[in-house]
């Protein structure tokens, strides 16, 4: 079964799931009476993942907190968290760790506004090289994403704090 539950800041966290679940059976791409995925690895395929994977070390001190959760991805051998913060203009920020599984650094702001969990989707990029896509629902409703590409460039595209819109630019949409 391929279940990915995206949430988009709209109703309650069980709302959404409960939704989303019964459109997957009222389309058809989930037979009634098949199922569900474990919870974990339900959690590892959604955009709401608030448990710490183990083996992580814990999170940077002054974490931000968010009601839609950390978003965790391995991505060059290391964990990366995502979250939306909880300033007023509900950022998106960005921790890894350091080289080797070592300690996160501190949180760096990716700009961007957001209503929703951070999703994630590791891809190679044209050059065969690992990319990292990242995507949010901006408070407007409207989705936007940035990559990552290290072996290319080096950083993040549109910008570090710039994200695009255009759905022609973006894997998740």
């Amino acid at each position: 079964m391929d279940l990915h539950i995206r949430l988009d800041g709209r109703g309650t966290l069980t709302g959404q799931i409960y939704q989303q679940i019964r459109d997957g059976v009222l389309s058809g791409r989930l037979r009634a009476g098949e199922a569900l995925p474990p919870t974990r690895v339900l959690a590892a395929r959604s955009d709401f993942n608030p448990v710490r994977p183990a083996g992580s070390p814990p999170l940077p001190a002054g974490s931000l907190i968010c009601e839609y959760g950390v978003r965790w991805q391995v991505y060059d051998s290391r964990w990366h968290a995502f979250v939306v913060g909880t300033n007023s203009s509900n950022s998106i920020y960005h921790t890894w760790q350091g080289s080797g599984g070592g300690s996160y650094g501190p949180w760096v702001s990716l700009g961007g506004t957001g209503r929703s969990g951070v999703s994630t989707l590791p891809y190679n990029n044209s050059s065969g090289g690992l990319a990292l896509e990242i995507a949010v629902v901006g408070l407007s409703g409207v989705r936007y994403c940035k990559n990552y590409n290290g072996n290319v460039g080096g950083g993040w595209w549109p910008g570090q704090t710039s994200w695009t819109s255009n759905g022609a630019s973006c894997r998740l949409f």
